[in-house]
């Protein structure tokens, strides 16, 4: 027969007859031919002949088992139990090695081809996607492979390496993509950082479900595929479990005066009949009039006046969000609340594209939408950052979070390398930052929890109510209450930064403890020498230089 495949590597047109029944002979029949990652197109192009010659079989049941896989064009290598088999493959072989040049020696291509009527079903698209992805493959399997370690010592159930070894290692041999989501989770992953709450597809935590469910493949590695769903409920527990174990974020609290002012809201409801403007107008003359206890500086009363005048003047921004423009959204919503959020905390917001110097000092130009910056001494590093978008965009939001979290942890770094935190503090130090998409806010926090592991939380979500209704139902009082939390977070850091000021104003004075050296200060926030102290460790030696993209 012209073209016809006439040699196989290993006795495979005997096995394949003995166990189709099992699975469709797979992954069995690349187990048992031996054929490594490298000749993973040997291994496919051999079980497609073998399915050829099995439709000449006289075997009926053998002959049509063959001829149903040929006719729904080989799906069943291009299934998720085969791309988790090869991955796996891949890892063991990796992970046997550990070389640096990571290469695989090649079988002999065979010269003959698979006869014209067995491929006579796959379609010219099925071949390109086959060709992509084993040129994809093959291009993974032949880069060179980038062995890292981090003794960071927080280990998964499961995984075989610590998560800052993990997340480091596969940053680094992340293929080199523009994607804005996986150039994220590769930023994430060189600068030694974990995002605890996205598990999306293509991010860190599934990655990590993955390998624990490779490595128990591995190990089990006869019935693998007979218990690869069992194993999903164990492994998901697992990653709960981890996300508990590093969260410190607690929930939204409310606050104490919007609490009163929503009361104020709920007693005040008009009858449903009533037209809409008229509610507002209710609204706003009451909570004017009523003067409420803690509220000192009114900001409480100003950010609900703020929403409820948008609602009456200005409501055309809900009814048309295609043609709002980013800064529609800065000016006529969040302007307004974040600068009455920090009325009176010695914090002033400041606006528009701008670059820190703690930034610069780095080597990033990361223009920021929203800068928090110290009321008097504009040249202290920023207390928390902002970056604003119009829409709800993939590729938008992970560009936006990308800079954020560069920004935010030039910020952290800057605070712990100058500064004398003991480690067994060091946690508890959280650098805020806000997204604001649309009608959306989230805020996060960054913090060091180990030599070289950085975990990036959420710290709660809320949206600005667009309606009547979500007003009646809290919608202002969640947007404050967020607001308000994000603001303790950056007082936090700016009473740090306030106490090193005055340990330097201190420092600055001559006294008669300075003359006879015996000065015992006991500031928690002291200048950090450049040598550190082993019996007295800080934080500065869990510290990691910030990784930038090109």
């Amino acid at each position: 027969m012209e073209n016809q495949l006439t040699t196989f590597t290993w006795p495979a047109t005997t096995w394949l007859e003995g166990n189709f029944t099992s699975n469709n002979g797979l992954p069995g029949f690349f187990q048992r031919g031996g054929y490594d990652h490298a000749n993973k197109a040997v291994g496919e192009l051999e079980y497609k002949h073998a399915l050829f010659l099995a439709t000449l079989s006289n075997n009926s049941l053998y002959a049509k088992w063959a001829s149903n896989i040929i006719g729904k064009e080989y799906s069943v290598l291009n299934n998720m139990s085969m791309k988790s088999y090869w991955s796996n493959v891949l890892a063991t072989e990796v992970r046997q090695n550990q070389l640096d040049d990571y290469s695989l020696p090649s079988l002999q291509p065979l010269t003959t081809a698979i006869p014209a009527s067995s491929t006579a079903a796959i379609s010219s698209s099925s071949r390109k996607r086959n060709h992509d992805e084993e040129r994809e493959m093959e291009q993974t399997a032949t880069r060179p492979r980038y062995s890292f370690e981090e003794v960071d010592e927080f280990y998964i159930p499961g995984l075989n390496m610590s998560i800052g070894t993990f997340i480091g290692t596969a940053a680094r041999n992340a293929r080199s993509v523009e994607e804005r989501k996986q150039t994220y989770f590769k930023v994430l992953g060189m600068n030694g950082i974990l995002d605890v709450n996205d598990c999306s597809t293509g991010s860190q935590l599934e990655a990590a479900m993955k390998q624990i469910n490779d490595d128990r493949l591995t190990q089990n590695n006869d019935n693998q595929f007979d218990h690869e769903s069992s194993h999903q409920p164990i492994i998901m527990e697992i990653m709960k479990n981890l996300v508990a174990h590093l969260k410190t974020s607690t929930n939204v609290a409310e606050s104490p005066v919007a609490v009163q002012f929503e009361q104020l809201i709920k007693d005040n409801e008009l009858d449903r009949k009533e037209k809409e403007k008229k509610q507002l107008r209710t609204w706003q003359r009451i909570v004017r009039k009523n003067k409420i206890k803690g509220d000192k500086y009114e900001r409480y009363m100003s950010l609900y006046l703020d929403v409820i005048k948008v609602h009456l003047y200005g409501s055309s921004i809900f009814d048309d969000s295609s043609f709002n423009s980013e800064q529609d959204y800065v000016i006529k919503i969040w302007s307004n609340l974040v600068e009455a959020i920090f009325r009176e905390t010695g914090i002033v917001p400041h606006w528009d594209d701008t670059v820190s110097g703690t930034v610069l000092t780095y080597g990033l130009t990361i223009k920021l939408d929203l800068r928090l910056l110290d009321i008097i001494n504009k040249s202290s590093p920023d207390y928390a950052i902002g970056e604003f978008a119009k829409d709800v965009y993939s590729h938008k939001y992970y560009k936006d979070k990308t800079k954020a979290v560069l920004g935010t942890k030039a910020r952290l770094n800057h605070l712990l390398n100058c500064n004398k935190i003991p480690l067994n503090q060091v946690a508890n130090i959280r650098y805020p930052f806000l997204l604001v998409v649309g009608f959306q806010v989230k805020a996060y926090t960054l913090r060091l929890v180990g030599p070289g592991l950085y975990i990036l939380e959420s710290e709660g979500t809320a949206a600005y109510p667009t309606t009547l209704s979500e007003i009646k139902n809290g919608g202002i009082k969640n947007v404050i209450n967020l607001l308000d939390k994000f603001k303790d977070l950056c007082l936090v850091i700016k009473s740090y930064q306030d106490e090193k000021n005055d340990a330097h104003k201190t420092n600055k004075r001559k006294t008669m403890d300075g003359i006879t050296d015996d000065n015992n200060g006991t500031s928690r926030y002291e200048p950090s020498s450049s040598s550190p102290n082993v019996s007295n460790p800080t934080a500065v030696q869990w510290t990691r230089d910030l990784w930038k993209p090109k």
